[in-house]
């Protein structure tokens, strides 16, 4: 999905928007810049770079070359190492998933993975069994954005009442951060005013001095 602006702001605003504030600033800019050292690494090139500095034919290819590996290995069992569910299965389905649901203007791999029908059933069958509360809808709480819609599951609900609390805090926080950092200036500019008229000179007392003089 790499090479495509309308990919990159589409994938990275569903992890913007599903991030509460103000941490959604932060967070998709480290996931991209550690997904981005991963493929630099292991495919020895950046994936910044404007599909046309790339084959891109060749990369797609290898991706569907993945896919069908994928599928024979899946085959007609449940789960990729037998009945038993493992951390592979979950990495695998991280990746597919987003490939075979998400909506993207340029998706190759989409229609090729529909073609691998056990990949289909592994895909929809975890988000139905393990997902069931969730599934792909977090746009529809974005779009919503009330946490009274009877459509919204019980975590979308949540994360939206959430995140109105944090957005408060927040807000609070920044009040009190720039109020005091308003008084310190304040402060800091008396301060040196002080010590801008003050011309290092040490003065004795008048009364000091004629004391000294009567004695």
């Amino acid at each position: 999905m790499f090479g495509e602006p309308n990919n990159f702001d589409t994938t990275r605003s569903l992890y913007a928007k599903r991030t509460m504030f103000p941490f959604n600033f932060f967070y998709p800019s480290s996931y991209q810049r550690e997904a981005c050292d991963i493929v630099m690494v292991m495919g020895g090139f950046d994936p910044r770079d404007k599909l046309e500095n790339h084959d891109g034919d060749c990369l797609i290819a290898n991706a569907k070359k993945c896919v069908n590996l994928l599928s024979k290995k899946l085959g007609k069992k449940v789960w990729f190492f037998g009945d038993v569910f493992s951390e592979f299965d979950a990495i695998v389905y991280s990746y597919l998933s987003v490939l075979f649901k998400a909506t993207l203007p340029n998706n190759p791999l989409q229609n090729h993975i529909k073609g691998c029908q056990n990949l289909v059933n592994f895909i929809n069958r975890i988000t139905k069994d393990i997902f069931k509360n969730e599934g792909f809808n977090s746009l529809k709480a974005i779009k919503s954005q009330s946490s009274n819609d009877p459509l919204l599951t019980a975590t979308e609900r949540h994360f939206l009442e959430s995140e109105k609390k944090t957005k408060v805090l927040a807000a609070i926080g920044a009040v009190v951060a720039m109020g005091t950092f308003a008084a310190w200036r304040g402060v800091y500019k008396q301060f040196s005013n002080s010590r801008r008229y003050y011309d290092g000179l040490e003065y004795e007392d008048d009364e000091a001095l004629e004391d000294d003089e009567m004695d």
